[in-house]
C-alpha cells in the first residue's frame, strides 16, 4: 500500500482516494488474471444432450447425436459417444449411432460418455402404406385348385414394409374364396376378384376358374411368346450353298378333363441370307400330337398327363403367376418345352 501511495504523493482528499483504489484493484485484477491463465485442468464429461432423432417410423434408419458437456459447461466435441436402446425389439442400434427402427412402439434412447448417461423416450410409428402390388393380376386354376397370392406392401418412399395385416375379400365365393391370409380356392367355373385392403389402400386381382374340361391356348414357350423357334441347325447343300433349317412353334392347344389332348403346330422353316437380305421360306408344317389320362393332386394344384399313344410318355402341369404351365416332354427326347398355357374364352 505505501508503494501505490508514493504513486500519487501530491494528490490529496477525495480525488486521490480514488486514485488510489483504481490502482488496487487494477493489481487485483491482473493478479486474478495471472492466476486463471496458470490454472489448467482436465475435461471431464459430466452432461449429455441427446439430440432429438425426429419423426421416426418403422423402416427408418437415423444417425443419432449427442452434445457432451465437462464440469465448466463447454462442449467436448471429442467425447466418445455411444448409444443403445432399452428395447431392442422396437428399435436397435447398430455401429454405435445409427437407429434402425424395427416396429411400432415406444423404448429409450441411453446415450453414454466415459461414466456420465442419458436418456431420452422414443417412439416408432408406423410408416404409412401408398401401394399393394401382386405378382400378376390374373390368375387362372382348375376348380378345386388354390394358389396362394403373395402381395408386397410399399411406403412412401417405395420402400417395403412388413407387418401389415392385410384383410382379404372376394367379389364372388361361388366362383373363389380366399382365406385370412391371401390363399384363394378355386369353387366353381367362373371368372370373379379377389381384393387385398390395408385402410383406404386396395389392389384387386382377376380370378379365372376353369372347370375340369377346358381348353387351353399356348401363348409362350419357355418365356418366350408364339411364334417362337424351337431349333435351329446350319445345312450345307450337295452344291456347298448353306442355309438355316428352324423349326418354329407356331400355336398350340391344349384340352384337359378326364383325359387331355395337345396339338402342337410346328413350321419347318428354311432361312437363307441373299445380299445381306434374310430370306425365310416354310417348307411344311406338321402337328405334334398326344392324348391321354389325367392325374389331379389337389392339394399342390398339380396334374400329371399320362400318355395313351407313347409308353412312359408323361407330362405335367403346374400352377404359376400366370397361370398354368404344361412340361411338355417330347416322345423320344430328353427336350421339355415349358409351355405357358392361357384359357380359351
Amino acid at each position: 500500500m505505501p508503494a501505490i501511495l508514493n504513486r500519487y504523493p501530491h494528490r490529496s482528499g477525495a480525488l486521490g482516494r480514488v486514485l488510489v483504489a483504481t490502482a488496487m484493484f487494477a493489481t487485483m485484477t491482473a493478479c486474478a488474471d495471472s492466476t486463471t491463465e496458470s490454472d489448467s485442468y482436465v475435461p471431464v464429461a459430466t452432461s449429455i444432450t441427446i439430440a432429438d432423432p425426429g419423426l421416426v417410423r418403422d423402416g427408418d434408419v437415423v444417425a443419432l447425436a449427442a452434445t457432451v458437456q465437462d464440469q465448466r459447461q463447454r462442449t467436448m466435441t471429442s467425447a466418445p459417444v455411444q448409444f443403445v436402446t432399452v428395447d431392442p425389439t422396437v428399435a436397435v442400434v447398430t455401429g454405435g449411432n445409427v437407429l434402425t427402427a424395427l416396429r411400432e412402439g415406444t423404448t429409450e434412447l441411453v446415450a453414454v460418455s466415459g461414466t456420465v448417461q442419458q436418456r431420452r423416450p422414443i417412439a416408432v410409428v408406423l410408416h404409412p402404406v401408398t401401394a399393394i402390388e401382386v405378382p400378376t393380376p390374373t390368375v387362372t386354376l382348375l376348380v378345386n385348385s388354390e394358389q396362394r397370392i403373395v402381395p408386397t406392401v410399399r411406403g412412401l418412399d417405395g420402400r417395403v414394409l412388413t407387418g401389415r395385416a392385410l384383410t382379404w375379400e372376394s367379389g364372388n365365393p361361388a366362383v373363389a374364396r380366399v382365406s385370412t391370409d391371401g390363399l384363394v380356392t378355386a369353387v366353381g367355373a367362373g371368372e370373379t376378384f379377389i381384393v387385398a385392403r390395408y385402410g383406404t389402400i386396395t389392389r384387386a386381382v382377376v380370378i379365372q376358374v376353369a372347370a375340369l374340361a377346358t381348353s387351353y391356348t399356348v401363348r409362350e414357350i419357355d418365356g418366350r411368346t408364339l411364334p417362337a423357334n424351337v431349333y435351329e441347325e446350319l445345312i450345307t447343300r450337295d452344291d456347298g450353298s448353306k442355309y438355316v433349317f428352324v423349326e418354329r412353334l407356331e400355336a398350340g392347344t391344349v384340352t384337359v378333363g378326364d383325359r387331355y389332348t395337345v396339338n402342337l403346330t410346328i413350321a419347318e422353316i428354311e432361312r437363307t441370307v441373299f445380299q445381306g437380305n434374310t430370306i425365310e421360306r416354310v417348307i411344311r408344317r406338321r402337328t405334334i400330337s398326344d392324348q391321354g389320362s389325367v392325374h389331379y393332386n389337389w392339394l399342390n394344384a398339380t396334374a400329371r398327363f399320362e400318355s395313351s399313344m407313347v409308353g412312359t410318355l408323361s407330362h405335367e402341369v403346374r400352377p404359376d403367376q400366370f397361370g398354368p404351365r404344361l412340361l411338355f416332354r417330347l416322345g423320344g427326347t430328353d427336350t421339355i418345352w415349358g409351355l405357358g398355357l392361357h384359357t380359351t374364352q
